[in-house]
Formats: structure tokens, C-alpha cells, sequence
């Protein structure tokens, strides 16, 4: 359980993106220990790695190939 869950604050969700090369790790790694110093712990997600399965379940996808 997140610790912002257990102590009973906000979910929070926020959204980086940003051009390949452009140095976004490290903009990550810093918002995540600026939360972390206030109780909340990340959960990193990454869109693109869920594309093949967003892709594979939509029916538009299946009836614009079919």
C-alpha cells in the first residue's frame, strides 16, 4: 500500500513527457524523492509499454481491420 494511502492523504497522479534525449529521467528521480520526502511513494507507469495491450483489446482497432 502506498504510504499516502496509509496515511490517509490524497491520490495524487501526475503525467512527464517529454521528447526522447531530453533528460526526463532525471526530472523523474527528483520528483520522486521530493514525494517521497512528504510521505507519498511513486508508482512509475509508462504508456508505451501498455500500447499493446490497449491496442489488442480495442474493438475500433478490430473493426477498422477487419
Amino acid at each position: 500500500m502506498p504510504s499516502s494511502e496509509a496515511k490517509g492523504g490524497p491520490e495524487l497522479v501526475f503525467c512527464l513527457c517529454a521528447p526522447v534525449g531530453s533528460g526526463l529521467d532525471a526530472v523523474q528521480a527528483e520528483f520522486t524523492e521530493q514525494l517521497r520526502h512528504v510521505g507519498y511513494e511513486a508508482v512509475h507507469i509508462h504508456i508505451t509499454d501498455l500500447l499493446p495491450v490497449l491496442r489488442t483489446s480495442s474493438p475500433s482497432v478490430e473493426a477498422a481491420e477487419g
